[in-house]
């Protein structure tokens, strides 16, 4: 299990054809880069750890090699990381920017990518590149691994044991029915988070086959290394799985280009997804009704995959509407000792909610 400290520092690792930024700041020093360095505070009188915070830029990477902003055969958005044109650009989630270093000031832990769904471009980064725990966030490799599975007709039964009961989201815990067709499963884990299902799903499939499967998606840091343990108060839920920002916010992405494993398998994972009843703290921001197909009201719509533990929040998904769409990665750990900084926290992120309600409208 991965330490707080790890945790908070990360291991340095990078993703495929991007490289860790390097800063010539003081350790300690608090740096905000981009078109953000208006919002940035000076000094670090509070000693908090350097964070670095970044509203990205057209010259960034774009997923699987290509430029941000710029897709095959498309020419580069000079706009990336403004809206606006001229003398009249102006950053954009700037109050995202100061929700998220309250928080970092607060001795609180954060990663956080917003990027634009049809282009990739980076629009807020902060520490996307930062290896942290994401609680059960990795279940979105199980998902993968059951579409594909469905998708060539490998429908087996998945049996529920004791040994997979897990408190918490879901319901198969309290259902008398052992016994569930792979996808049944599959749309458990997708739309309620569903742990008892997803230790289900994990003990069929097996860790190993899990790894190779984030090792053929090109996933250099997102890892699922076990189950949900069985009671909720557990401190070990938050290191279920690990992954950076970056990549859990590109796969959403390929995800929505039907470019992982096949447009079929992405699909499959996507229905699974936009059943979700949870849509955690940026979606539910939204307003939207949760049992509405697809989401969609007032042309807004979205989902997530959000992980809720003793200490941590985590979300991935994505926001559409009528003027823009993104797809977004979130991670905040904190010191959770009773319900009030849990709140905090929620109110937080849907601040961050909002700001995103804003841009896409």
């Amino acid at each position: 299990m991965e330490s707080s400290r790890h945790d908070a520092q990360g291991t340095g690792a990078s993703t495929p054809g991007r490289a860790r930024r390097a800063s010539s700041a003081a350790p300690d020093t608090p740096v905000v880069s981009g078109r953000s360095a208006g919002s940035a505070r000076s000094g670090n009188a509070s000693g908090h750890r350097r964070r670095e915070i970044d509203h990205g830029h057209p010259g960034a990477e774009a997923p699987g090699g290509e430029r941000r902003g710029q897709r095959r055969g498309q020419r580069e958005n000079p706009a990336a990381g403004q809206r606006g044109s001229g003398a009249g650009t102006r950053p954009l989630f700037t109050r995202s920017l100061r929700v998220l270093e309250r928080m970092v000031h607060a001795d609180m832990r954060v990663s956080a990518r917003v990027s634009d769904l049809e282009t990739g471009a980076p629009l807020l980064r902060v520490d996307d590149y930062v290896v942290s725990q994401i609680g059960s966030l990795g279940r979105i490799l199980l998902l993968i691994e059951a579409a594909d599975r469905s998708e060539r007709g490998e429908n087996t039964d998945i049996l529920r044991e004791d040994s997979d009961f897990a408190e918490g989201p879901g319901i198969w815990q309290h259902l008398e029915r052992s016994t569930l067709s792979l996808p049944d499963a599959a749309a458990l884990l997708a739309g309620s988070g569903d742990h008892t299902a997803g230790n289900a799903l994990l003990r069929e499939f097996g860790l190993d086959t899990i790894s190779a499967r984030a090792e053929s998606l090109r996933l250099r840091n997102t890892v699922l290394r076990d189950g949900v343990s069985r009671r909720a108060d557990s401190g070990t839920r938050a290191a279920v799985s690990r992954s950076t920002m970056t990549e859990l916010s590109e796969l959403i992405w390929h995800l929505e280009r039907g470019e992982i494993v096949s447009p079929e398998v992405s699909a499959r994972v996507l229905r699974w997804l936009g059943s979700g009843s949870y849509p955690g703290s940026v979606v539910g921001a939204l307003g939207l009704d949760p049992g509405l197909r697809g989401g969609v009201r007032f042309g807004i719509g979205g989902y997530a995959l959000a992980s809720r533990e003793l200490g941590l929040r985590a979300e991935t998904g994505v926001v559409r509407g009528p003027s823009a769409s993104v797809c977004f990665a979130l991670k905040v750990a904190f010191r959770e000792n009773d319900a009030t900084s849990g709140f905090a926290v929620q109110q937080a992120l849907r601040e961050i909610g909002l700001e995103i309600l804003d841009f896409v409208s």
